[in-house]
C-alpha cells in the first residue's frame, strides 16, 4: 500500500482495500433465491472495477475537493457493499422485495454517478503509461530472477542425487 503525506489519505486507500477485498459472491448472495442480487451483478462488477482502479491512484496528487469526492464515493460503495452482505429479509423493515430493490437502485445510481465524482481523480491521480510500464518491468525483472534462482536450486539438487547415486553404487 503507498504511503501517503497525511492520514486521511492512507485511511481512503485502507477503506479501498476493504473494499476490494471484498467477496463478489457474498455480494450478488444467490443464498438468497429471488431476492438476490443477481440482476446487480454488472453493477457490482464495475464498482469493484472503480475500485482497483482508484487503489492505483495516487492520492497526494489531489486537491482537497477531488479528494473527498473519492473519499465520499469509496464511503457510499462500502456502505452499498456492507448493507448487500448484511441484507436478510427476515429483518426487511417493509417488504424484502421492496428493500431488495432499494438496494440495487443504490447501486445503480453509484455506477452512474461515479463519472461525475471520478472522472477528474482518475486523470490526475491515476497511473501514467510511463508509471505502468516501470511496475511491469520491475515485475519481470524479479519473476526472471526468482526462475533463474529456482532453476539454480533444481540444478544443484540433481548435481546431489547424481553424487548420492553414484556413492550408493560403489557401497
Amino acid at each position: 500500500m503507498a504511503v501517503y503525506k497525511d492520514d486521511r489519505r492512507t485511511s481512503l486507500a485502507k477503506q479501498i482495500d476493504l473494499v476490494v477485498a471484498m467477496d463478489r459472491e457474498r455480494l450478488v448472495r444467490h443464498d438468497l433465491g429471488n431476492l438476490s442480487f443477481k440482476n446487480a451483478e454488472d453493477d457490482i462488477d464495475r464498482l469493484r472495477r472503480l475500485m482497483l482502479r482508484l487503489r492505483c491512484c495516487d492520492f497526494d496528487r489531489l486537491a482537497e475537493n477531488r479528494f473527498q469526492d473519492c473519499n465520499r464515493f469509496v464511503s457510499a460503495v462500502n456502505a452499498l457493499f456492507n448493507r448487500m452482505q448484511g441484507f436478510s429479509p427476515a429483518a426487511a423493515s417493509g417488504t424484502p422485495v421492496a428493500e431488495r430493490n432499494q438496494i440495487v437502485e443504490q447501486c445503480q445510481r453509484s455506477v452512474n454517478e461515479s463519472n461525475d465524482r471520478l472522472l477528474i481523480p482518475f486523470a490526475i491521480a491515476g497511473p501514467t503509461l510511463q508509471d505502468t510500464d516501470q511496475e511491469i518491468r520491475l515485475l519481470l525483472e524479479s519473476a526472471k530472477s526468482f526462475s533463474s534462482t529456482q532453476l539454480c536450486s533444481k540444478q544443484a539438487s540433481t548435481e546431489c542425487s547424481r553424487n548420492i547415486s553414484a556413492i550408493c553404487a560403489r557401497c
